[in-house]
């Protein structure tokens, strides 16, 4: 609130309370925006395709104009909206916001897509989400048409314990297949770890708990058939594992790239 204060124009989501509380205590330089809601900016008509992206109405003061991010999740509408009201506010078209919003590619680790040289018919995420909000939000913007989401994920060591319970059950609410793994135990000891992941996980759904987050990532990527969405939670960008031995080179997504080869090879139509 008091960075907002500073400046000469702020635009603000208020589509929870904290927002609003900051709208109205910076009046008059304050834009809103929304997407449940009346604002300056809103958007409606919103259609989230799973990984390919999102599509919706952008409903400025001057008019309405048609948007596409081609980054997943609901939480990408009210962030491209957020910075399509910043580029209004500067004077910038709608048409040169839009083609700019088509071009955007996301940040490395953040549903970033695993991708291979041929159609696997598997969607493979890689998310840096690592508490249960941030999981609950990251499986709650997948796509839900025929297929299963089968999620990957673990806890930090040295970490708050009583995040790994609430973890669990986000898992178990939303995933078809939770794979519990390690994720950085550190010093602490992994057994630890996984006891307090297990009591929150709902043992009437299907759940496996694989110690090597190696072999987690190639089972689940083994698991899945055409039409999946494969998600590894926790890691994200880093390069690397923490231990009670140190720091390990860890490349998630080259492994997935290697276990989508190994486990879902190319169909006769994609052989080249």
């Amino acid at each position: 609130k008091k960075l907002f204060s500073m400046c000469r124009r702020a635009v603000v989501c208020i589509d929870d309370q904290a927002g609003k509380d900051i709208y109205q205590s910076i009046q008059p330089i304050a834009v809103s925006c929304s997407i449940k809601g009346s604002a300056d900016h809103t958007a409606s008509n919103i259609e989230i395709k799973g990984t390919d992206g999102c599509y919706y109405t952008w409903q400025t003061p001057e008019g309405s104009f048609p948007l596409f991010v081609p980054l997943a999740g609901q939480f990408s509408v009210i962030n491209s909206l957020q910075a399509a009201a910043v580029a209004h506010e500067y004077g910038i078209s709608a048409e040169r916001v839009s083609l700019a919003l088509q071009k955007i590619e996301p940040v490395p680790g953040r549903m970033e897509r695993v991708r291979t040289d041929y159609d696997a018919g598997v969607r493979v995420l890689i998310d840096y989400a690592h508490t249960p909000d941030a999981l609950e939000k990251l499986l709650q913007s997948m796509g839900r048409d025929d297929g299963r989401i089968i999620l990957v994920f673990g806890c930090g060591g040295e970490r708050d314990r009583s995040k790994r319970r609430e973890m669990a059950h986000v898992a178990s609410r939303y995933a078809d297949l939770t794979v519990v793994t390690s994720d950085n135990s550190r010093s602490e000891p992994p057994d630890q770890i996984f006891r307090d992941i297990m009591r929150g996980i709902d043992k009437e759904k299907p759940y496996v708990l694989i110690p090597d987050r190696r072999e987690a990532i190639r089972y689940a990527i083994a698991c899945a058939r055409r039409g999946d969405t494969v998600i590894l939670a926790g890691t994200g960008h880093e390069k690397y594992e923490i231990s009670a031995d140190g720091r390990h080179p860890f490349d998630e997504k080259r492994i997935a790239e290697e276990a989508i080869r190994d486990h879902i090879p190319p169909s006769a139509d994609d052989k080249r």
